[in-house]
């Protein structure tokens, strides 16, 4: 699925797949990435507002235009209006 539905929640801070590479040394193995970024969209397609999350160090971020706050974990996993996700190895 491209689109997450409304109801959608991020489950983890980490995301874990297994490759489907045909390659006996990447069969059996699984690849991890850590969330590190949330692209938040508020309001409708016509007047809307982003902001985004990001984490460091193991602490989260809410940038909102000129304001930078700390936002808990909770928070930016369980938020709804996640628009993209960023992760790294």
């Amino acid at each position: 699925m491209l689109f997450p539905s409304s109801d959608w929640q991020l489950q983890s801070e980490n995301l874990s797949i297994s490759p489907s590479i045909n390659s006996a040394e990447l069969t059996n193995s699984e690849i991890s990435y850590e969330l590190y970024g949330v692209i938040v969209h508020e309001g409708t397609t016509e007047n809307g507002h982003y902001i985004a999350h990001c984490k460091q160090e193991n602490q989260w971020y809410a940038f909102n235009d000129e304001n930078v706050s700390m936002i808990e974990t909770e928070k930016v996993l369980n938020n709804k209006n996640a628009y993209i996700l960023f992760y790294r190895l």
